[in-house]
């Protein structure tokens, strides 16, 4: 199936409502947990040392953000 450029965006908009929604019902409890990034896994870069250079300044950033960050660049 083909989409059209619109249906792409609009397919992604929607997409990105479904994971705010899911975001608000986040136990605040849990804030602590923070998932790797997954770009070195999606670029076949993945390797021990490409992990070691990418965890400490997604650690960092991840470090800084509040849920609310997180929702807001989700919905960027």
């Amino acid at each position: 199936m083909v989409l059209t450029k619109e249906e792409l965006i609009s397919a992604l908009q929607h997409e990105v409502l479904i994971l705010v929604h899911l975001a608000g019902k986040v136990d605040q409890t849990q804030l602590d947990y923070r998932p790797t990034q997954i770009a070195i896994i999606r670029d076949g870069a993945f390797h021990r040392e490409n992990m070691k250079a990418a965890w400490g300044p997604a650690e960092a950033r991840a470090k800084t953000m509040t849920l609310d960050h997180a929702v807001s660049a989700i919905q960027a």
